[in-house]
């Protein structure tokens, strides 16, 4: 079976015709770069009333914990355990916290890949 009438032949028309192509895709791409950029997580306060009153909530409370922990690490009678539960409680609350407030864990959001520059010394193959 014979493809060559299908489809069309790799000539240097026809490359020249894709390098155009590609070159004003290009060039669209750079003028429209800033109107969509998606973000992973939103940066904005929270505007759900029950969010805020909630997030208000926690934050009052680890103030609270932090405020233990300082009485409890100051006394004469060091208490391990007493300490170790407000600790863990801290770490709960600062998790939720988190979460509430709408900050991605560390690491989960790359950076933006730095796209490579197109050079004169860049083009391998010259005018087709």
């Amino acid at each position: 079976m014979c493809y060559a009438g299908i489809m069309p032949q790799f000539t240097r028309e026809t490359a020249r015709e894709a390098q155009r192509k590609s070159a004003e895709s290009r060039r669209a791409n750079r003028m429209a770069g800033g109107q969509e950029k998606p973000q992973a997580a939103p940066q904005n306060p929270p505007a759900d009333e029950f969010v805020s009153v909630r997030l208000a909530r926690v934050r009052t409370q680890l103030n609270g914990i932090a405020d233990k922990i300082d009485v409890v690490v100051k006394r004469d009678e060091f208490d391990a355990k007493q300490l170790d539960q407000l600790a863990s409680a801290f770490s709960r609350l600062s998790e939720i916290e988190r979460q509430l407030a709408g900050r991605p864990l560390p690491g989960s959001l790359r950076p933006a890949a730095e796209k490579p520059r197109r050079g004169a010394g860049s083009r391998v193959f010259g005018d087709l």
